[in-house]
């Protein structure tokens, strides 16, 4: 049997099958799908130089949820059901853990453009930062 793959016209995005009944798949076809959905906002992994972790700067607003009540039927929305609602991700949580947990976790930051590599950070910046922590307690 010769090699060359015998090319029939099927389902979207399938070029046909090979000699020897194998599926092949049209790759520009794919691309272009991706590249179309990619561009309409959808989610995807930031590709390149992502930046190394860094301290929070921002409050994360666990405190807000305290003593919160939801009625939550079949047709409430994601981000109105009870618990805590990752924009970024589109998920929901059900409690502050499950949450941190979340938002510093590899995959939460790597939709952020974020990589999992924590900054360097000198000896002189940690005694600076202990020294006014030391101040702000006493």
């Amino acid at each position: 049997m010769s090699k060359k793959r015998a090319v029939e016209e099927t389902e979207e995005g399938m070029a046909g099958r090979d000699a020897m009944g194998r599926r092949v798949w049209d790759k520009d076809f794919f691309k272009s799908k991706y590249e179309s959905s990619s561009s309409s906002g959808a989610k995807r992994l930031v590709t390149g130089e992502a930046e190394s972790l860094k301290h929070r700067s921002e409050d994360v607003g666990i405190d807000q949820k305290v003593s919160e009540r939801k009625l939550v039927t079949n047709f409430t929305a994601k981000a109105q059901q009870g618990g805590f609602f990752c924009e970024t991700c589109d998920c929901v949580l059900k409690d502050s853990r499950a949450y941190l947990d979340h938002i510093n976790g590899r995959s939460h930051n790597r939709l952020l453009g974020k990589s999992m590599n924590v900054e360097k950070v000198t000896v002189e910046r940690v005694i600076a930062k202990m020294l006014r922590i030391k101040q702000g307690l006493s």
